[in-house]
């Protein structure tokens, strides 16, 4: 099956215990760079009420995973 999409707030959290959130959010941006992940031009509403931007992998990105 095909992942879905996700936010940043997302890989903060499973990565929790592993990377920093600092560390996190730069590999998110590493890996946009590298044309693995993009934004998917939607938003989630998170707990807390804020708009976050959903994030997808790309076809290469896929297939890398």
């Amino acid at each position: 099956t095909r992942p879905g999409p996700f936010t940043l707030a997302n890989v903060v959290a499973n990565t929790a215990g592993v990377l920093s959130p600092s560390r996190a959010r730069t590999a998110v941006r590493e890996l946009q760079d590298k044309g693995l992940i993009k934004e998917t031009g939607e938003y989630a509403t998170m707990p807390s009420g804020r708009r976050a931007r959903l994030l997808t992998l790309t076809e290469t990105g896929r297939a890398a995973a």
